[in-house]
């Protein structure tokens, strides 16, 4: 099975073709390709080559008309029948609980991470919300709505939230407090 794991970072997975624009490409004996790409450019395969199209919090880094091209691309490399599985940082939580003064949440949240936050005597439950728009590089926030509307924008059917999957996300206890999961088909013409 061909899987194309887009902006994978430093989670190289082991006999899938892992692509990003902060990693240095090289080629495995055990069939695992690591590709140095700027992922804003069309992706360089033919077209119906994957199986899957894989991604874990990439997209939060780029705007979305670029996140339309490349889900536009994204259909075009994945075979008819093909799998394309996405996680999130789920935006939806943080504001939910910012709009109802989910004081645990945010405890919740701090015992996580507090980086990218002003010192505790001075924070507010509005940087949390700041943070997540802005820290790490994101530059949009999503919920399932958003993504799900772009990928059936772009000629994805079936698309829908589901839950995690281990065969595909991280479970480290950070990644599955903060994300969401859609996935969706390229449809068989």
């Amino acid at each position: 099975m061909k899987v194309l794991h887009l902006g994978c970072g430093s989670d190289i997975r082991k006999g899938w073709w892992n692509i990003d624009g902060n990693v240095p490409t090289h080629f495995h004996d055990d069939g695992t390709v690591v590709l140095n790409y700027d992922l804003r450019n069309k992706l360089p395969f033919s077209d119906n080559f994957f199986d899957t199209v894989y991604s874990a919090h990439f997209f939060e880094h780029i705007e979305t008309m670029d996140t339309h091209r490349l889900l536009l691309d994204c259909h075009r490399v994945l075979r008819p029948g093909g799998l394309f599985r996405v996680s999130l940082p789920d935006a939806r939580k943080m504001i939910k609980a910012y709009v109802e003064g989910d004081a645990a949440f945010f405890a919740k949240v701090d015992g996580f991470v507090d980086h990218h936050l002003p010192p505790a005597h001075l924070r507010s439950p509005i940087d949390y919300i700041t943070r997540d728009a802005r820290a790490w590089g994101h530059v949009c926030l999503y919920d399932a709505a958003k993504i799900s509307q772009l990928l059936e924008a772009t000629g994805f059917t079936n698309v829908h939230e589901t839950d995690i999957d281990p065969q595909y996300d991280p479970s480290n206890p950070l990644r599955v407090f903060f994300s969401f999961y859609v996935q969706a088909t390229k449809p068989i013409r």
